[in-house]
């Protein structure tokens, strides 16, 4: 599968530790005989590049992401003690046809932690506005895809399976902007389960889950003006956004608003007398399709500070099911989640 396979400036470590923090400064010598073992990181990448429509469905359009670089760092002072804390050795490959990708890195006799990094692309956007006529409207627009990190920690003859999905950010700002900050919108769908107590007593649960596939769309306020930005929720419900800036200190108005989906199918439980057993049990019901839609507005002052350690600032958004109409609902009413937090 792999073809190529680069490692930046490790053969320098052959012969002399140097790593480069501003000038170059010579640290403890070491040889690559120090890293007698190895292990191997397979995975693949996919990307969201939209939705189309057509006889009477929506597809989302997950593509490979094909011939993409991945960069694998360590940091230096996992294998020299004395190593400059700003250097590190990367190595990289590129992904298949099948966005398919692995990778052999020698670790030390204990492991050692690595980064995995894809690296950005340009690429089209694509996204259903409305249906007129039976036929699609739609829209597109040039984005950059973008991957999380994954911080994986390798041990000796080990094989980690990293994958991974790229989310993506207009270039509405591509001119003076130079920074970009992190902002997270987490989806919940409401959903019951059954579940029994200490007592064997059964009750119903309600709570939001994550929502994944949801595209989400914010509305960013700048000086010049309102801009707005959409990425889809990965498997955790997190739509993750890179959201270009002029400074890495900064506050602005934020909206959120996650797009309405259809479902065919809907399971409801409620706890019902039975006369049979003489106690309240919980019964299972299917609602025949209906549409999750937002609960209520999101939206709020967001205050962005570039300090390392601090998690990123987030909205928290509910998507709360609405049956058909003409559907039987046995008894089900979306105000039953007025009082569910999330």
């Amino acid at each position: 599968m792999m073809k190529f396979t680069r490692i930046s400036f490790a053969f320098m470590l052959a012969i002399s530790f140097v790593l480069l923090a501003g000038c170059a400064k010579e640290q403890s010598s070491m040889s690559m005989d120090d890293l007698t073992k190895s292990a191997q990181i397979v995975g693949r990448y996919t990307y969201d590049e939209g939705q189309e429509y057509s006889v009477g469905s929506y597809t989302r359009l997950i593509k490979p992401a094909a011939g993409v670089k991945v960069e694998v760092t360590i940091n230096a002072s996992e294998i020299s003690s004395t190593a400059d804390v700003n250097g590190v050795i990367t190595y990289e490959t590129v992904t298949d046809d099948n966005g398919r990708y692995e990778i052999t890195i020698p670790v030390t006799e204990d492991g050692i932690n690595v980064t995995v990094q894809p690296v950005d692309f340009k690429g089209m956007y694509y996204s259903v506005e409305g249906i007129s006529g039976g036929k699609a409207v739609c829209s597109e627009k040039e984005v950059v895809y973008s991957a999380a990190p994954a911080e994986l920690y390798l041990t000796p003859n080990a094989i980690e399976v990293n994958d991974g999905m790229y989310t993506h950010t207009a270039l509405n700002l591509d001119e003076g902007y130079p920074y970009s900050s992190v902002f997270n919108v987490v989806v919940g769908e409401a959903a019951y389960t059954k579940k029994t107590d200490a007592e064997g007593a059964e009750f119903v649960h309600k709570e939001y889950k994550p929502a994944y596939g949801v595209d989400v769309e914010i509305a960013v306020e700048y000086t010049d003006g309102v801009f707005k930005f959409v990425a889809t929720t990965d498997m955790n419900g997190v739509a993750k956004f890179n959201i270009p800036t002029r400074d890495k200190n900064w506050s602005t108005n934020i909206e959120a608003y996650a797009k309405s989906y259809v479902v065919n199918k809907f399971t409801y439980y409620k706890s019902e007398y039975s006369e049979d057993f003489n106690e309240y049990i919980v019964t299972g019901y299917n609602i025949d399709g209906g549409i999750f839609e937002q609960a209520t507005a999101v939206d709020g002052y967001v205050s962005f500070d570039d300090l390392a350690g601090r998690p990123a600032p987030e909205f928290r958004v509910k998507m709360n099911f609405e049956p058909f109409s003409g559907n039987e609902t046995y008894g089900y009413s979306v105000g039953e989640w007025y009082d569910v937090n999330f």
